[in-house]
């Protein structure tokens, strides 16, 4: 069949790494696809420029698996994996440390954890929050030095303020498992994470679908030229697109809490005196300014001439002067770091309230009636959604939507959960007779 024979159009709001990955699996399902970007440019939050080492605006890497590795494949992009230095990874407790608990500590969290996976009390429960998963299956120095640390840099939050059927739940449905690739680990094309969405780009253009930048949506035109649109914004813009269609869901979605984060990326003239590896996370208790920090060429080695770091920080630092930001780096580093390091040249990215808090708020949204379900799941069903691809129940007209709000933070989720939302199209729109 020629393409556009017996076709359906499909309107996808949003350029970003969401909205390309969805256009282009709706295009291979046999979609005719338009894509509406409201800015100038492809990417949403990733760019990557070099002003002497390479600087990433956001995402540095995708978690490899075999979709992942496919989707490199097809578009001609060279997998660069994660440099074998870069399998250590730190946390700091008195100092870097690869395990941080003491040994008395690590005995009564096993214990602990075996005793639960023996009784079958290790899945999440509706309501509960990270903290008190951890406490609850493992003990207060794993959910201090090991769980806390492992997700803060990632979803911005403490275990407290985070929804462990959200943040572990995958873990425990096999439908959400992704299928192990030939690599390992992080990777990423070697020009840096624009490339990718440069090549994603291209690619569609190449299959004939439409990217219109600078676009002014309002979902009552689109409808009348599409059989559905999928919305991939952010959580704001989101809200407002779809507040004629679907008040309830456009209300509780702009209540959902959101995270601020800043990332400094710097060249330093020598690593000496600091561990080697992905990086250092740094648990609260250590009263560090930052979250962690990334070493980017010990993971990703040919990005620049000078070595590379990346630190991250919460909302702690929201308001603070360019200045004080690097006086943090500063006082951190040298806790890390034997010797005393000049930094040649950083960058700081801010992003106030750009993620979405996947707490307690978000668990309760994913679980309403909000959203027209395939199928209600025994095992944490709140993540059906992440498993279905969401489809507002409100609106008459269909509509559907992706982002990193509904399949989990990662480029590698989204790419899965996009997958299995064009399928659900490809049932609904395409095949409907």
């Amino acid at each position: 069949m020629s393409i556009g024979e017996g076709s359906k159009k499909i309107a996808v709001v949003g350029a970003g790494f969401s909205g390309l990955t969805i256009a282009r699996r709706l295009q291979q399902a046999g979609f005719l696809v338009e894509v509406f970007e409201s800015s100038d440019r492809p990417g949403g939050l990733i760019e990557s420029h070099q002003p002497g080492v390479l600087v990433e605006t956001a995402a540095h890497a995708l978690l490899s698996n075999q979709e992942v590795e496919t989707l490199f494949s097809e578009l001609n992009l060279i997998a660069q994996p994660a440099g074998f230095v870069s399998h250590a990874k730190w946390i700091f407790r008195d100092r870097a440390r690869r395990w941080p608990l003491k040994v008395f500590e690590s005995f009564h969290f096993i214990i602990k954890i075996l005793v639960a996976k023996i009784k079958n009390k290790l899945s999440p429960l509706a309501g509960e929050s990270l903290g008190n998963w951890a406490i609850r299956n493992g003990s207060q120095s794993f959910k201090n030095y090991l769980l806390a640390p492992a997700f803060q840099g990632v979803y911005g939050a403490q275990p407290e303020e985070l929804a462990s059927a959200l943040i572990v739940g995958h873990t425990f449905r096999r439908d959400l498992r992704a299928a192990k690739g030939k690599l390992k680990g992080s990777i990423a094309p070697t020009k840096g994470m624009q490339e990718l969405i440069e090549a994603l780009a291209d690619d569609l253009t190449r299959q004939n679908v439409i990217i219109h930048y600078q676009a002014k949506v309002q979902l009552s035109e689109l409808e009348k030229r599409f059989s559905a649109i999928v919305i991939a914004t952010g959580t704001n813009s989101a809200a407002q697109l779809v507040s004629s269609h679907a008040p309830k869901f456009s209300i509780q979605l702009s209540k959902l809490p959101k995270v601020s984060l800043t990332t400094v990326t710097i060249a330093v003239t020598s690593i000496a005196g600091r561990p080697r590896g992905f990086g250092c996370l740094f648990p609260k208790a250590e009263n560090f300014n930052s979250l962690g920090v990334l070493f980017n060429t010990d993971i990703f080695a040919g990005r620049g001439p000078s070595e590379s770091e990346t630190w991250i920080f919460d909302k702690k630092v929201e308001d603070a002067s360019d200045s004080e930001v690097m006086q943090c780096i500063h006082s951190d580093r040298a806790r890390i770091a034997a010797k005393v390091t000049k930094i040649e040249l950083s960058e700081i990215i801010r992003w106030p309230a750009v993620l979405p808090l996947y707490g307690i708020e978000l668990e309760n949204l994913l679980a309403s009636d909000l959203f027209q379900r395939k199928s209600i799941s025994e095992n944490i069903p709140v993540l059906d959604v992440f498993y279905d691809g969401a489809k507002l129940s409100e609106s008459q007209y269909p509509i559907y939507l992706t982002g990193n709000y509904l399949g989990g933070i990662g480029l590698a989720k989204i790419l899965a959960y996009n997958t299995r939302l064009a399928a659900r199209l490809k049932t609904e729109i395409l095949e409907v007779k």
